[in-house]
């Protein structure tokens, strides 16, 4: 009986141990794309100030950009020109 519990106890510890690790994965793996959540975030933020929108309302800026969104959704000519335009700014020309 001794030998069960002993091995009952070892599978149990095991398994303890098997849950920590689970976790462990969980957390990193959520803090992972938290971080890369929060990247886009700022980088969305750093193309409305290159783009001289930092002044304004956060509802002018959101109706803008769902005018634009919009308007690219159903016109490629608008959505090539703005893309050609927009790796411009990014590149450094203007």
């Amino acid at each position: 009986m001794t030998d069960a519990l002993t091995k009952l106890d070892k599978l149990k510890a095991k398994k303890a141990e098997l849950e920590a690790q689970i976790r462990s994965m969980h957390a990193r793996e959520t803090a992972k794309q938290r971080k890369a959540d929060a990247r886009r975030k700022i980088e969305l933020g750093g193309l409305v100030l290159k783009a001289g929108l930092g002044q304004h309302d956060k509802g002018e800026l959101l109706g803008g950009l769902l005018a634009l969104a919009s308007q690219i959704g159903s016109d490629a000519n608008a959505k090539a020109a703005y893309k050609q335009a927009g790796d411009a700014a990014l590149a450094g020309k203007k």
